[in-house]
């Protein structure tokens, strides 16, 4: 059987036409359909990326505070907190106004313990109460829980304080 020219014309021009439907239905959809889902996931994937890297900020600044505790933690606990509180009151002129000094250890759950020092005094200025304040705070650790003063009731003109001090130890 032949074909004429016209009907071979036909033939290869259907044929043509089904290769690239199948090419166009093979290799350019899909890609094209990729483009546009990508296309609409990116933005989505951007956010998270950044949600990850603030994130990731806020974890190494955690970490480096960790850190700094685990550094602060290695005082002496206990006793030695309590002896540098005596130190420091007696260089302020304050240890004949101490009328207690109640340590305590606390062990939060997990690695460091809490050291606190309860200390009340009587009959103190305020110079010298504010001075052993900030020798307290030059020290470092311990830091000031609570601060309560009140006038003293035998002198009105000087104060009773109970100050409650804290540290972390490992």
């Amino acid at each position: 059987m032949r074909f004429t020219r016209r009907e071979r014309y036909a033939a290869i021009g259907a044929a043509l036409l089904v290769v690239l439907f199948a090419f166009h239905q093979l290799a350019v959809r899909p890609a094209l359909d990729r483009i546009e889902t990508l296309e609409r996931v990116i933005p989505g994937k951007s956010r998270t990326v950044e949600k990850l890297r603030a994130l990731s900020d806020e974890y190494r600044t955690l970490q480096e505070q960790l850190n700094e505790l685990n550094r602060s933690a290695c005082q002496p606990d206990g006793p030695g907190m309590l002896s540098r509180m005596e130190q420091i009151a007696s260089d302020c002129l304050l240890a004949r106004n101490i009328t207690s000094m109640k340590p305590r250890t606390t062990r939060p759950a997990g690695t460091f313990s809490e050291s606190s020092v309860e200390i009340r005094f009587e009959g103190v200025s305020i110079k010298q109460l504010v001075d052993f304040l900030r020798r307290v705070r030059a020290a470092q650790s311990p830091t000031v829980r609570s601060l309560e003063i009140r006038q003293s009731a035998k002198t009105p003109s000087l104060l009773d304080a109970d100050v409650q001090l804290a540290a972390l130890s490992r």
